[in-house]
């Protein structure tokens, strides 16, 4: 079995054991992945934009405005932004110093800052 999150040898020493543990480890990072999370609950069709049970209308709307804050904010940011119908927004992550794995793949329109947690920063605090 290979794992997509982990290296079998640090598991166990154990192949029998390794191969029932891995899928379980994994299914279980999966099915936490703020992506994927995103992914399930947001939904854009037809400029129809549907977040849970709610649905907006972005005709009505001339520009889109993305708040993230957290180390989960830039995956689920970006995850935002390939929903958005085509629609480009504009914003502000503000992610924990170290997680900003995938900012270049957000629309510059979109700034990135890094801050302190659980410690503020004075870059928090501009932000």
């Amino acid at each position: 079995m290979t794992s997509t999150h982990f290296d079998p040898v640090i598991l166990t020493p154990n192949p029998q054991q390794r191969r029932r543990i891995l899928p379980i480890l994994d299914a279980a990072l999966d099915a936490v992945d703020p992506q994927v999370a995103v992914q399930h609950v947001v939904v854009c069709k037809d400029g129809q934009l549907s977040v849970g049970d709610r649905v907006y209308d972005l005709n009505a709307f001339r520009r889109i405005h993305v708040f993230g804050i957290g180390k989960a904010a830039l995956p689920m940011t970006s995850a935002l932004c390939g929903l958005l119908c085509d629609r480009v927004p504009q914003g502000i992550v503000l992610t924990k110093i170290g997680h900003t794995a995938g900012a270049q793949d957000l629309p510059p329109s979109i700034a990135v800052v890094e801050a302190g947690h659980p410690v503020p920063t004075e870059a928090g605090a501009a932000a």
